[in-house]
């Protein structure tokens, strides 16, 4: 793989060596260098504010004793927001929040785990002001869901009107509760998501993530939360769902922060990590290619140290990442064009793609029905051998032939627009 900085502008390597927890001497040296050169300060401040990652460069910046080397309008701008991001994760969620939620939900025999940013902010980052969230989500097992929302409507918290409607609908078919809500008494908004399962994309093992889950202290509060191995594969499928790919990243900050998040966790739990637990997870959720392509960026990116067997089983005999040069798309997610205008035109692309392929599963579903449903059809009997010459009949039907031939451009559309997009990376 090619050494990233070299690939890069100036200041985004300085932005990748500014979110790092650890410098080695030579990196802090290029870091000084890229600043005494002059880079492009705006560029700079543009990659901070599309990431959404500011307070991470602020608090780095103090735990290497040197903060000359952002400007210092921008390392005001920077400490403002660090100090806001650990005043309310650190004093309103962990010391004010956090407590009476699991306090009410333990007093009505609610096992509830608490999910994503609080839990890594708390244990997988040096200061808590350095994971944003913009919500608490919970899990809790499906027969207490109920139970779980009573408790919580009783301090406070309730379903916003634009949402009150999904409660008539079947939680058989969602992985969540409508969103609960509270206001605190400073203005804060609290928000609230209660889920039964891990994702409604792909197959998940909760049994198993009840099992390996511990009891970790956030403040006066005690709470479950995930495994190491379970919270690496949570962000892998969290960021997918998203509809997240290495073809569609377009600088998504929901990616970067999955890259910071495994680099975090890694460092911070590498030593115990159970590699071979985490690839069983994945495994049953066949979200390997997924898993493997964060991994990779995060790689890239922060240099994050991954055995290279993970990789392998990761796959699991798929080859066709193998050999990607992750330097280069890790080059192209940082330098994505952010105009609009840009992002808007490959929205469309996306979404007609997304459409076509709806329109092929259709057709193929219309052109190839069950034999004895076109036997039906055309009143000849299950098993008589006229069934099949009915078959053809209907598939050389001019209406099916018109849409065939339209949707077969579409798909060569299709297939040429993924295989020029392949030679460019």
């Amino acid at each position: 793989m090619h050494y990233l900085g070299e690939m890069l502008w100036p200041e985004a390597e300085l932005f990748l060596l500014l979110l790092r927890s650890e410098l080695s001497e030579a990196q802090r040296r290029r870091a000084t260098e890229i600043a005494d050169n002059g880079p492009n300060w705006s560029r700079f401040e543009m990659l901070c504010r599309r990431f959404r990652l500011s307070h991470v460069v602020a608090y780095n910046l103090k735990a290497f004793d040197d903060e000359t080397i952002v400007p210092p309008g921008l390392r005001k701008r920077y400490d403002a927001l660090l100090w806001s991001a650990l005043v309310r994760n650190q004093f309103w969620m962990f010391g004010r929040e956090l407590p009476s939620i699991s306090l009410a939900l333990k007093a009505s025999g609610v096992d509830a785990m608490l999910l994503k940013g609080p839990v890594l902010a708390a244990m997988n980052y040096a200061s808590p002001g350095l994971r944003l969230f913009g919500d608490l989500d919970f899990l809790v097992r499906v027969e207490q869901m109920d139970t779980a929302a009573d408790a919580l409507m009783k301090i406070g918290f309730e379903v916003p009107e634009s949402r009150k409607h999904l409660l008539k609908k079947s939680r058989e078919d969602r992985k969540t509760f409508p969103p609960l809500v509270r206001q605190s008494s400073s203005g804060q908004i609290i928000m609230i998501d209660l889920h039964w399962r891990l994702s409604e994309k792909f197959e998940t093992n909760e049994a198993r993530l009840w099992e390996r889950a511990k009891r970790h202290k956030f403040g006066d509060s005690s709470l479950l939360v995930p495994s190491a191995e379970h919270r690496l594969y949570h962000l892998c499928l969290h960021t997918a769902q998203h509809g997240f790919s290495p073809e569609i990243w377009d600088g998504s900050y929901l990616t970067m922060q999955c890259a910071c998040d495994i680099d975090a966790i890694i460092r911070s739990d590498g030593a115990s990590l159970d590699w071979g637990e985490l690839q069983q997870i994945v495994s049953f959720s066949r979200a390997g290619t997924h898993c493997y392509s964060y991994f990779r960026l995060s790689e890239a990116l922060f240099g994050t140290d991954v055995p290279q067997q993970v990789y392998d089983a990761l796959l699991g005999g798929d080859d066709s990442r193998v050999g990607t040069d992750w330097a280069m798309i890790a080059k192209r997610f940082l330098h994505g064009a952010p105009d609009d205008v840009k992002r808007l035109a490959y929205n469309l692309l996306l979404r007609r793609e997304v459409m076509d392929r709806a329109k092929l599963r259709r057709f193929f579903r219309r052109c190839f029905p069950p034999v004895a449903a076109v036997a039906r059809h055309y009143g000849v009997s299950e098993r008589s051998l006229l069934r099949y010459l009915c078959y053809a009949r209907r598939l050389l039907r001019p209406a099916i032939l018109r849409k065939g031939l339209f949707l077969s451009f579409r798909l060569a559309q299709m297939l040429l627009r993924r295989a020029l997009q392949r030679s460019r990376s």
